[in-house]
């Protein structure tokens, strides 16, 4: 280590002449150097002493403004889907919704072309024909309670299970089976009845009024005319059998009476 003097002297508070500068250790003390002493050269930097314990974190400061956001980043790579979830229970429906206008109707579009025309079909048997009679009578005939109604003509018939004489009362069925038989004509009384006069007309099957065939009529004088008819199926199971109109009650007159027989099965 260098110490340097100045070559100046001074007189101190008691008049003696000392000269600046400093002592190294021992010497006795100078007073200071003027300000015109300069100062020596820098010596050279110690080394670093050994570096102290951390102090206490200082308090935090307040937070300061918001940065300008940055600009976004590339998109990440999509990840796996993960698995579905469990469906969910099903709601309520919705209320029906009002029905929308009908849409236009589109155009017609062309005719198709016409199929090939298929094979004809097997020939269907014939079917049978029934068989039956029309008989009638014009003329005003007089009856009598229990007495048969005449028939004095027959109009058509077709085969041979139905069958009538001209002027005959009784029409014959001559095969087994159902019989469709309708009946109409008119009736009056006769002169020197009773009224009021009750005339029932029936029809019979082998002497037996056949259910569900009669008519009858209530006359309060001689001047009435009663239009009468009937129609029933029969059964007939043994031939010949006989049908008859037969009217009871009291004397009368018929006219214009007709009875059909058709042939069922």
């Amino acid at each position: 280590m260098f110490w340097f003097r100045s070559e100046k002297k001074e007189t101190d508070v008691e008049g003696q002449n000392v000269t600046c500068g400093c002592c190294p250790n021992g010497c006795r003390p100078k007073p200071p150097c003027p300000p015109s002493c300069p100062p020596g050269p820098e010596g050279p930097t110690g080394p670093q002493g050994v570096t102290g314990a951390t102090g206490p974190q200082g308090v935090t400061g307040a937070t300061g403004p918001q940065g300008v956001t940055g600009a976004t980043g590339p998109q990440g790579v999509t990840g796996a889907t993960g698995p579905q979830g469990v469906t969910g229970a099903t709601g309520p429906q919705g209320v029906t919704g009002a029905t929308g206008p009908q849409g236009v109707t589109g155009p017609t579009g062309p005719q198709g072309v016409t199929g090939a025309t298929g094979p004809q079909g097997a020939t269907g048997a014939s079917g049978a024909v029934s068989e039956f009679l029309s008989a009638y009578s014009t003329p005003s005939q007089p009856g009598t309670s229990g007495s048969k109604l005449i028939f004095d003509r027959n109009a058509v018939s077709y085969g041979t299970s139905v069958t009538h004489s001209q002027n005959s009362a009784d029409v014959t069925i001559e095969q087994p089976g159902y019989y469709y038989i309708s009946f109409h004509g008119s009736i009056s009384p006769a002169q020197g009845q009773k009224y009021p006069l009750t005339i029932l007309m029936n029809l019979q099957q082998q002497g037996n009024a056949v259910p569900g065939s009669s008519v009858h009529c209530v006359f309060q004088n001689s001047s009435g005319v009663s239009n009468i008819a009937f129609t029933q199926i029969i059964q007939v199971k043994n031939v010949p059998a006989v049908v008859n109109v037969v009217g009871s009650g009291g004397g009368f007159l018929y006219t214009e009476i007709s009875m059909n027989i058709q042939k069922l099965v």
